[in-house]
């Protein structure tokens, strides 16, 4: 440590031989108008300017020593520089080797910030910097929308590839490493300019009944071009224009006189531009008429139909998984074509999970039909618990972290639904249990249960090509009018066969061969089974409107944006692509005296907004054609009502004037965003059951439907 006060007022020639020493050899390195004693020169001014190029080659000639800085010393201890002046000049010219020579404390200052918005292509690089100047040197702590990026902490913020995701609202927090100074750079807002196909699916066909000599419709709708051709098909086979047959190459497809249970199947239309092609979701038709073939001495009803699908891709802990939102996606459309109210929830956290099974729990009572569906990662105990992993397991996590599944399964049939079916599409290697649960599981002793896991013991279910193998097979057959045993029994024989997973196939080593247990009481009970709710008016009627509330999307409206002298109107429709997904879509239906203009959301609440993406769908040769749509995830998380921000951007025609305007507009509680799920409810442990089981009935002889 040096002491500047001791010495700081003698003249620079004076300064101690060691510390001269280490200041020369520091300032003759790197000798740039950047670094080294260019540098220093280039601060200095009043009395020891270095006046002219002269001074400057007359330095660089020297010979002392080899030494530029000696000569330089020479010139300023001639001048009179005492030793603070000097060090002074040193922080001027922020010489970091200088100031920690003299142990010099400076207060943190920002000196440029990052620019207040940045626009940039998605997957382009970006870089955003902070320049801050203080001693000890400066620390940096970078946030997106709030939340601390972990490992940010240099004062650039570096993207090698920009995706959607990206765009947010970045800050820099300039600390000292004892926290006692602290200041926020301006904040930047990152606008990711994501390319997305010209042509966009915004509405699906939907799957439906039809009785016998009715008629099926089946409609689409697609942005994008303004000249687009349709082409309709019925699994492979391309639908043509006949007597039954109307609109095969038109946005609507509508099939009369259906007699034939040759008409059942998947429907689906591929669209086309001149560059580019998209398929829409494909769509159940269902003969009523053929339902009732397997019902020879006893018809079967329910009183209502339900269904909860949980898929779960995005994960904090383990590997991303591609299959689940199209195999929930596939479900959904299997189960509504038979009548199911459908409940689809992707990406959801251990306490998200427990409560949707509370919610859904009060769609289930007696004689109404319930699924559960859980497609992700999982894995079975050492207890033989089947455990579900959510999305916010963490690394390395184990049963503590997840869900057994024998928990959800207890809760549904304490309602005593008509019959239980549980669908577990996971792995089922074995691990240990840090904390093991009692698996006295006898709640199906009514005898309405059925369990199909996607794999054997030990084994792995697996996926390819965004698509799980056990979902790729079942679609197909769910919608069949045969008992609910037979869909299962009809699902392993067509896995069996299937060259992927053949247990046969010595060349393959991946092997998943479905496993079901069942007691149903009434095995000729079939999914396709109508609802009949006499005597159950009131249920099915409280039913419905729950169902109803919770999957409520917001109402189309018309946005006016006011300028000065003219009005840009904007149109927001509303999709749900799942329960907790939705697509706000927005089309410019007046544009004003403009000839560009171009609407987006700018604004959601930080709960579902980290993963928002704007993507623009072409615009032909009108900017009254200009569309765009986001799609909003994780609506389950909204803590209060979603108020949506959208901002329209335009240049006017007249003098190229660029303007720019927001317009909020509250949606409300959209789709699950009611129910609250992140709100805690009792958890779903077998543990307090089964003690409570064993003190009432000490004794007795507990059955193990897994036994």
């Amino acid at each position: 440590m040096n002491d500047l006060n001791a010495i700081g007022d003698q003249n620079l020639g004076q300064l101690p031989g060691l510390i001269y020493l280490k200041v020369r050899d520091h300032l003759d390195i790197s000798p740039t108008v950047q670094h080294g004693w260019r540098a220093f020169v280039a601060v200095l001014d009043g009395d020891f300017t270095i006046r002219s190029d002269i001074d400057v080659a007359a330095i660089e000639r020297v010979k002392s020593h080899n030494s530029c800085a000696a000569k330089l010393f020479n010139m300023l201890g001639a001048r009179g520089m005492t030793i603070r002046q000097f060090v002074h000049y040193a922080c001027l010219a922020e010489d970091n080797f200088i100031m920690d020579l003299f142990n010099l404390q400076a207060a943190i200052k920002i000196i440029d910030h990052p620019p207040e918005e940045v626009h940039v292509k998605e997957y382009d690089p970006l870089r955003l910097t902070v320049k801050a100047s203080g001693r000890p040197q400066p620390r940096y702590q970078w946030y997106k929308n709030n939340n601390r990026m972990d490992g940010e902490t240099q004062s650039i913020l570096s993207f090698d590839e920009t995706h959607g995701s990206d765009a947010g609202v970045y800050i820099c927090v300039v600390h000292s490493e004892d926290m006692k100074q602290c200041l926020r750079c301006e904040p930047t807002t990152v606008i990711v300019d994501v390319e997305s196909s010209d042509l966009e699916v915004k509405e699906n066909p939907s799957s439906c009944f039809v009785v016998h000599s009715g008629n099926a419709l089946f409609r689409c709708e697609v942005w994008g071009a303004e000249n687009l051709t349709y082409q309709w098909y019925k699994g492979e086979t391309a639908l043509v224009d006949g007597q039954d047959v109307k609109g095969s190459q038109t946005r609507e497809l509508r099939i009369y006189n259906i007699k034939s249970v040759d008409w059942q199947g998947w429907y689906y239309c591929e669209v086309s531009s001149r560059s580019q092609t998209v398929t829409t979701r494909g769509a159940l038709l269902q003969l009523v008429s053929r339902m009732k073939k397997h019902h020879e001495t006893t018809e079967y009803t329910a009183t209502d139909k339900v269904v909860l699908l949980i898929g779960c891709s995005d994960y904090r802990g383990d590997k991303l998984l591609t299959a689940p939102i199209n195999d929930v996606q596939a479900l959904a459309t299997s189960f509504q074509a038979l009548n199911f109210k459908v409940v689809s929830l992707l990406n959801l956290t251990k306490l998200e999970i427990i409560s949707a099974v509370h919610e859904f729990k009060e769609l289930v009572s007696e004689g109404v039909y319930c699924v559960f569906y859980f497609c992700g990662h999982g894995f079975e105990g050492s207890s033989g618990l089947r455990y579900l992993v959510p999305s916010d397991a963490p690394l390395g996590y184990d049963n503590t972290h997840c869900i057994a599944a024998e928990q959800i399964f207890h809760v549904l049939l304490q309602k005593k639904p008509g019959n239980c079916c549980m669908i577990l599409d996971t792995c089922r290697r074995i691990r240990p249990e840090s904390k093991p649960e009692h698996n006295h599981f006898s709640a199906v002793e009514t005898g309405n249960a059925i369990v199909c896991y996607a794999t054997s013991y030990g084994l792995c279910a697996y996926e390819e090509r965004d698509r799980g193998i056990l979902v790729s097979h079942l679609k197909d057959i769910l919608g069949e009018p045969i008992p609910i045993e037979h869909v299962f029994t009809r699902l392993r024989e067509s896995l069996g066969k299937d060259t992927q997973v053949n247990v046969d196939n010595p060349s393959n080593p991946h092997k998943q061969i479905p496993d079901v247990k069942t007691n149903l009481s009434e095995p000729g009970r079939s999914f396709a089974d109508s609802i009949v709710y006499t005597g159950y008016t009131s249920e099915f009627n409280r039913r419905q409107l729950a169902w109803h509330a919770a999957h409520k999307k917001p109402d189309a409206r018309e946005l006016e944006f006011s300028f000065a002298d003219f009005t840009v109107t904007v149109q927001l429709d509303f999709q749900p692509e799942f329960s907790n997904i939705l697509k706000v879509y927005m089309s410019v239906t007046d544009p004003g005296p403009t000839e560009e203009c171009i609407a987006y959301v700018s604004g959601v609440p930080t709960d579902v907004g980290e993963k928002m993406q704007n993507k623009i769908i072409s615009t032909g040769r009108s900017c009254q054609l200009n569309k765009t749509y986001v799609t909003i995830t994780n609506i389950q998380r909204l803590k209060s009502p979603m108020n949506l921000e959208v901002t329209v951007k335009c240049k006017r025609a007249s003098d190229q004037s660029h303007l720019e305007k927001a317009v909020r507009t509250d949606l409300g509680w959209p789709l699950v965003s009611s129910l609250h799920l992140w709100r805690e409810r009792p958890d779903l442990s077998l543990r307090r059951e089964a003690v409570e089981q064993e003190e009432s009935s000490a004794g007795d002889e507990s059955r193990d439907f897994y036994g």
